[in-house]
């Protein structure tokens, strides 16, 4: 392995007779599919987590990881909720002439939110409202959409945003980009573009990267920088976005220049984008290392120095094995032999129902009794039930480790509306910010960065600090 920790002897799975295997060959290897093919694969997972995962590795090294989900049932992103938690209601209005977008968005707000006027008065959200009414007939529907999506996210809600109608395109930029300590690596890209994997993303046709940051902000619903963060990563993708904000003229390519971090040297390419799917078949990606890379609802595997690492990506039952046969299985597999370290990563882990985690909360206090240390792993990406998840962990003796969350203890549960433009607006219907005793922000109790030195050298920082032995 090139840096990073390898994957010891055998894994939880669902197919036991085949749990014991070879270490992990090569550098970086990703989680891997079962025998049957229940796990992702970087061919299958959805846009929004594609640049979490790496190529897949040799068959022989096949069963390395628990079970992980279809293609369908990836990560949650800003557009997904918590599910107990999630969108209880679906309104649909049918679009007509005669309806007004704006005004029922603002009595939408105002009917379902517990609490919408914390970051701007009332007056001003009606005075905005009142501004979008008189100029709408001049504008056209994408100018409509920015607009409202504006005012939405000056409300300061997180969960509380609105998406795009279908008829207005979003062309696709062909990679992806993770930040990783204030650097905007591209992790993965079509092949066509595979020269720019591994390097730093510093401006779209000429513009510095933190600009075109500052002129996304006002688009996106957060509570933190860390969320905003990891939300402008993904928005800069899309063209309409850059059009929007002023770095664009067209939809069709725009000129980027990466880094090379080690060397400075800089590469300035023009880069098509598409109207399609992106093509996974046809993807180049940078071998990071494996913990660091997102692999499925949930698994679990045992590092080379003996310490269980769980990875929970997303707070959902995965149809192939329920959390409670996830649960069961660790302890037959594990706890008779408890290890030194559980490492429990929530770094990935963007929301669903909180409670589905309860019969691992239940195996991982045995294996406490038993003796071992259990550590909870956040950073920009945990959000939602995710907070409410790893403050679950804390409860039970586990250390949090990692960066503080990109969400916050603070609304949630979602209604939606289809308004009559075609855009869909969800909206928060709770306050959970006293549910924990706590509100805000989850801060780490230690905190690490992942350094994007460490990424690039196929390390994981937490999970190295941890295994290392520096984290007591």
């Amino acid at each position: 392995m090139r840096g990073g920790k390898a994957v010891k002897k055998y894994i939880v799975g669902i197919f036991l007779a085949a749990a014991l295997t070879a270490p992990i060959r090569g550098a970086g290897a990703a989680q891997t599919v079962e025998a049957e093919g229940a796990a992702q694969t970087a061919e299958a997972v959805e846009a929004g987590d594609a640049a979490q995962t790496t190529e897949a590795v040799e068959a022989g090294d096949a069963a390395q990881t628990i079970e992980a989900m279809e293609a369908e049932g990836a990560t949650q992103t800003a557009e997904a909720v918590e599910a107990g938690d999630a969108v209880q209601t679906a309104e649909t209005v049918q679009q007509n002439d005669t309806s007004s977008s704006p005004l029922e968005l603002r009595d939408f707000i105002k009917e379902h939110h517990p609490s919408p006027f914390t970051k701007m008065t009332e007056e001003e959200f009606d005075a905005q409202i009142d501004e979008l009414e008189r100029s709408w007939n001049n504008c056209g529907e994408t100018e409509h959409y920015y607009a409202m999506r504006r005012l939405v996210a000056a409300l300061g809600d997180e969960h509380t945003m609105l998406l795009p109608p279908a008829n207005i395109t979003q062309p696709e930029l062909p990679f992806f980009v993770m930040i990783y300590d204030g650097h905007w690596m591209i992790v993965q890209a079509q092949k066509e573009y595979g020269e720019l994997v591994g390097k730093e993303l510093t401006a779209v046709n000429g513009t510095a990267v933190s600009r075109i940051r500052e002129k996304l902000l006002p688009l996106i619903s957060s509570e933190t920088q860390q969320w905003a963060d990891m939300q402008c990563s993904q928005e800069i993708r899309y063209l309409q976005n850059l059009k929007y904000t002023g770095i664009a003229d067209s939809l069709a390519f725009v000129e980027i220049t990466a880094k090379d971090i080690a060397s400075g040297e800089e590469v300035t390419m023009e880069v098509e984008a598409s109207d399609g799917e992106y093509d996974y078949q046809n993807s180049s990606f940078y071998p990071m290392a494996q913990t660091l890379a997102q692999s499925g609802y949930y698994y679990a595997t045992l590092l080379d120095d003996g310490s269980a690492f769980l990875q929970y990506n997303v707070c959902q039952e995965n149809p192939r094995m329920t959390m409670r046969e996830f649960a069961q299985k660790l302890e037959q597999q594990l706890l008779a032999d408890a290890p030194e370290k559980v490492i429990i990563d929530l770094r990935h882990n963007s929301g669903g129902n909180s409670e589905v985690i309860r019969p691992l909360l239940e195996t991982l206090e045995k294996f406490r009794e038993k003796g071992s240390s259990l550590y909870c792993l956040t950073g920009p990406q945990t959000f939602s039930s995710g907070v409410m998840n790893a403050l679950d962990l804390q409860e039970i003796g586990a250390q949090l480790v990692g960066e503080p969350t990109g969400g916050v203890l603070a609304f949630g549960e979602l209604v939606q509306k289809t308004l009559p433009d075609g855009s869909t607006l969800y909206c928060s219907t709770k306050d959970f910010s006293s549910a924990y005793g706590v509100s805000g922000q989850l801060q780490p109790e230690i905190e690490i960065v992942q350094t994007a030195e460490d990424f690039l050298a196929g390390k994981d920082t937490a999970v190295d600090y941890i295994c290392d032995g520096i984290v007591p």
